[in-house]
């Protein structure tokens, strides 16, 4: 389960209460580069007891992933899959292909395309029913999606003995939807997850960018896990990014991912295909400057940037660029 633009908080508030009494207690993970979540199935995978299969590009928060770690489980990133591509009216991502059913310790069932992801899980021991399914991918699913459990002989177990309470919750009373947990697990994991980052985690009081839920009468803040609040708002101008060509950290938390390149291209066409002066606010990764310029109609380009690393980008952008390009910024 995750909470997500697909189930909500009221559902794992239900489910929470109708599997307590069967001793499966329902916690949340964090995903801090998820921005937009849909299904947990294609960024956290549990395949067995003690292996997940991962997303490279949607890592679960470092606090998280020591609580499991420390219970012995370990993580594999899923490869690069073999069709990037999707179907035309896919509203899914290229890691679809990480969508796989996993029938028992031992065995799994992958699309057929997904060569990448076979020899992985043939090195892990698992026995491969490869299906081909890549067809469905146009509807938003994959096999994990398409499938779901009316009857299994199964026990419940815990994973994670011996662990600290801290890590058996996981920051789930940000939802208000776990009470005097137990340690007892299914042998398939159980997770309600924020799939949709720390921008979804709880977060104290005094942080910014925070977002407010209501149910019934009460509110529960959410935003960036952790983000303070800054009495001086300059600040932003001198913190040091994190930068490695592909992905953008400014103060421990996610800016702008190379993935985002088609999505930063939509609005740079609106904005730009008129031609003549184009604002731009946030230079970032560049993505949507790269789209605006590839216009021969845009007379300028004016891109507005707080932060003094990123703005030193810009002006080296700005003396190589096509198009006329003025930066402004940090001391705007």
């Amino acid at each position: 389960v995750q909470l997500s633009m697909t189930t909500n908080k009221a559902g794992i508030e239900w489910l929470s209460r109708e599997l307590k009494p069967q001793g499966i207690r329902v916690h949340t993970l964090r995903f801090p580069y998820d921005l937009a979540p849909s299904h947990i199935d294609c960024t956290f995978v549990p395949l067995r007891p003690g292996l997940v299969l991962t997303n490279p590009d949607r890592p679960i928060a470092k606090k998280d992933a020591e609580c499991f770690r420390k219970a012995g489980w370990r993580f594999i990133d899923a490869p690069e899959p073999n069709n990037a591509v999707r179907p035309a009216f896919s509203q899914s991502s290229k890691w679809l292909s990480m969508n796989v059913l996993s029938i028992s310790p031992t065995c799994v069932v992958v699309e057929e395309q997904e060569t990448n992801l076979q020899a992985l899980l043939e090195k892990e021991g698992f026995d491969i029913i490869t299906v081909p399914f890549r067809a469905v991918y146009e509807f938003g699913g994959g096999l994990h999606c398409s499938t779901w459990d009316i009857r299994r002989e199964d026990r419940c177990e815990d994973f994670f003995g011996g662990l600290s309470e801290s890590c058996y919750s996981l920051q789930p009373g940000s939802y208000g939807i776990v009470t005097n947990p137990t340690q007892v697990y299914c042998s398939t994991p159980v997770f309600a997850a924020e799939d949709n980052s720390e921008w979804m985690a709880g977060i104290k009081e005094d942080t910014t960018l925070a977002r407010t839920f209501s149910t019934q009468a009460s509110t529960t803040p959410i935003g960036y896990d952790g983000l303070k609040s800054r009495a001086n708002k300059s600040e932003w101008t001198t913190i040091t990014e994190e930068f490695d060509g592909d992905r953008l950290d400014i103060d421990g938390h996610p800016v702008m991912q190379r993935w985002e390149e088609p999505y930063m291209a939509a609005p740079a066409k609106v904005a730009a295909s008129n031609g003549g002066r184009v604002l731009e606010v946030g230079f970032w990764l560049g993505l949507s400057a790269d789209a605006i310029q590839s216009y021969d109609t845009v007379d300028e380009h004016i891109v507005l940037e707080a932060n003094a690393n990123v703005f030193a980008r810009l002006e080296a952008y700005a003396e190589k660029s096509q198009r006329p390009v003025t930066p402004i910024g940090p001391a705007l």
